[in-house]
């Protein structure tokens, strides 16, 4: 099984699936990977479904969701819903997502991650009932198709580490000597390949006194960008299990949604 360092940096979503549907054994693990998440995570505000008839979905939303409008046609989908769209919701629905999708790639499996806005509440209440206005995003997922050899990926400026850790909450003061320290920089130079929204990397860390806080850039791109700092979270926390750093963030309960920042939650080193 391949660890979730390399999984950060060979990530690719999946944009063409193969025109086949999962195998019987697949589909198992997929079904019990979507239960171990939920059984690990314990957070009944977002629920995880798995739709095998995925020709009904693409129909549906093709046009009118995807990346520019165009829609991944898979097979198989997964809706992500919950329904209080708050931050902290959010965040544990990033949870479910880096969860997920780290485990269908140890299944071999491709997949892609699509947002579903508010702008289409009766395509989504036809595709998942009364409450599919509370789906905010969808997983497709299946067999990727092969690539041919020596096409190169496109690729992205990332944020240094420098850029991203602080010792300060005016983020003036880089924490890349403590964290050499501490024996972190190499974590956080991985944790730079967290995917994030048209790669903006709105995330800022904070290292105060063995606690290091996560910070999300506030503006018109919050949804977004929150889900992308909860996925950063998941990772860092994944990333420092594999060191034997074995504890969990903890999301604040009381999130201050003003100010240029907005602090999301704790994590003891």
């Amino acid at each position: 099984m391949k660890s979730i360092k390399s999984y950060l940096k060979e990530r690719k979503s999946t944009r063409n699936f193969q025109d086949r549907r999962l195998n019987t054994d697949d589909t198992s693990n997929v079904r019990n990977a979507i239960k171990e998440v939920a059984d690990d995570l314990g957070w009944d505000q977002v629920q995880v479904d798995l739709i095998e008839n995925g020709e009904k979905v693409y129909k549906v939303l093709d046009g009118k969701a995807g990346y520019n409008g165009v829609f991944v046609k898979a097979w198989t989908y997964m809706p992500i819903k919950y329904s209080a769209d708050n931050l902290i919701n959010q965040i544990k629905a990033a949870f479910y997502i880096g969860n997920i999708t780290t485990k269908l790639y140890q299944l071999k499996l491709g997949s892609v991650v699509i947002t579903l806005g508010d702008n289409i509440k009766e395509e989504k209440e036809a595709l998942f009932g009364p409450d599919g206005k509370d789906v905010h995003y969808i997983i497709g997922l299946g067999y990727p198709e092969d690539k041919k050899a020596f096409t190169p990926e496109p690729s992205a400026p990332r944020l240094n580490v420098e850029d991203i850790v602080f010792l300060d909450e005016n983020f003036e003061k880089p924490a890349t000597d403590k964290l050499r320290e501490m024996n972190l920089l190499d974590l956080f130079s991985d944790l730079k390949y967290a995917p994030s929204y048209k790669n903006l990397q709105p995330w800022r860390f904070v290292l105060d006194n063995g606690i290091l806080y996560a910070y999300v850039k506030n503006g018109e791109m919050l949804d977004h960008s929150v889900v992308d700092v909860g996925l950063s979270m998941y990772f860092f926390q994944e990333l420092a299990k594999s060191m034997g750093i074995d504890n969990n963030w903890e999301i604040l309960e009381n999130i201050d949604p003003s100010g240029d920042y907005i602090k999301l939650g704790r994590y003891k080193i």
